[in-house]
C-alpha cells in the first residue's frame, strides 16, 4: 500500500504551495482535487499548463497519483445526449490523469436511484470504463452521501454490472459512518471493487441545514474520533489490498469540526499512519 493525501484540505492554497507543504508533512502521492476550474488541477488546462503541474509536484517530491473531482453526473439520463456528454467528460478527465501521470480518475455514480442507472448508464460505463482502460488509469466512484455510493449493496451492483477490471469504488468508511452506515459490512459487500481508499476519523452528526449533507461526519483528529482505523487498515492488507490510502483531512473544507491547522492535521495523521506506513 501507498499513503496518500487528498488535496482538498489544501483546496485554499495554489498548487506549487500544496505539494510543498504535503512533503514537508511527509506524504509523496497526491490525490488531486479536479473538480473546479479553480481546482488544483482540472480539464480546461492545456498540455503546457498540466507539464507544468506535473513538475511543481515533482520539483516537491511528490507524484500525482489520481484526480479527486466527480465528473459524468448526467450518465444516466433521459436524455442520449446528456449521457453522452457524461461520457466525454469522463474520457477528457481520462486523458487528464494521463498527462499528470495519475492512474485513478473518479467519476458520479450517476444519480440516487439504482435502477434507471443500470437500464441507462451502465453501457456508457463499459465505453468510459473501456477508454480509461486503454489509457492505464481505472474510474472509480467515491462512497459519499446523496447518491448510490452511499450504499455498498448498490455500488456493488452497479460494479457487477459494469464488470470492467477499470471500474470500481473508493472506499470511504468514514463517510459512511457519518450518514449511519455499516462501513465494516460496506467494506465486506464491495471488496473486490476497491482500487482507492479515503481515510478521515470523526463520527456521525446531524448539523441541520448549514450548507452541506445535514447528515454527515464531524471530523477529528486521526485516532480521537470513532473510526475503527486498524480495522479498516488491517483489513486493507488481509484483502491484499496494495493500492492508495489517501488522507483527507478537512479542516479547510469543514471550519465547522474546527479542527487544528493544515500543517498540524496532515502532521499528526502521517504519525498517527505510521504502523502501516513508517515514517522514513
Amino acid at each position: 500500500m501507498k499513503l496518500s493525501v487528498c488535496t482538498i484540505g489544501l483546496r485554499d492554497r495554489k498548487a506549487d504551495e500544496a505539494f510543498r507543504v504535503m512533503a514537508q508533512c511527509g506524504y509523496f502521492y497526491a490525490d488531486c482535487l479536479a473538480y473546479s476550474p479553480t481546482a488544483h488541477v482540472n480539464r480546461s488546462m492545456n498540455a503546457a499548463q498540466r507539464k507544468a503541474v506535473a513538475a511543481l509536484a515533482a520539483k516537491h517530491g511528490v507524484k500525482i497519483c489520481s484526480l479527486a473531482g466527480s465528473v459524468g453526473d448526467t450518465i444516466a439520463s433521459e436524455n442520449l445526449m446528456d449521457r453522452q456528454k457524461a461520457v466525454k467528460e469522463i474520457k477528457d478527465e481520462v486523458d487528464l490523469a494521463v498527462d499528470l501521470g495519475a492512474k485513478l480518475a473518479r467519476v458520479s455514480s450517476g444519480g440516487e436511484v439504482l435502477a434507471p442507472i443500470l437500464e441507462r448508464a451502465v453501457p456508457h460505463f463499459e465505453e468510459a470504463a473501456g477508454y480509461a482502460q486503454s489509457k492505464g488509469v481505472r474510474l472509480v466512484v467515491e462512497n459519499h452521501g446523496g447518491s448510490i455510493s452511499a450504499f455498498p449493496t448498490q455500488m456493488a451492483a452497479l460494479c457487477q454490472a459494469v464488470d470492467s477490471s477499470a471500474f470500481g469504488i473508493i472506499y470511504e468508511p468514514g463517510n459512511l459512518m457519518g450518514i449511519d452506515i455499516d462501513y465494516k459490512a460496506g467494506f465486506e459487500l464491495m471488496q473486490k471493487y476497491i482500487y482507492h481508499v479515503h481515510l478521515k476519523d470523526g463520527y456521525a452528526h446531524y448539523f441541520g441545514n448549514d450548507g452541506f449533507a445535514p447528515h454527515r461526519l464531524f471530523c477529528t483528529l486521526f485516532g480521537e474520533g470513532r473510526l475503527d482505523i486498524p480495522w479498516v487498515m488491517e483489513h486493507l492488507k488481509s484483502a491484499g489490498y496494495n493500492d492508495y490510502v489517501s488522507v483527507e483531512y478537512e479542516g479547510c473544507w469543514h471550519p465547522e469540526c474546527k479542527l487544528p491547522a493544515t500543517e498540524k492535521g496532515l502532521r499528526q495523521a502521517r504519525e498517527f499512519m505510521a504502523p502501516w506506513f513508517p515514517l522514513t
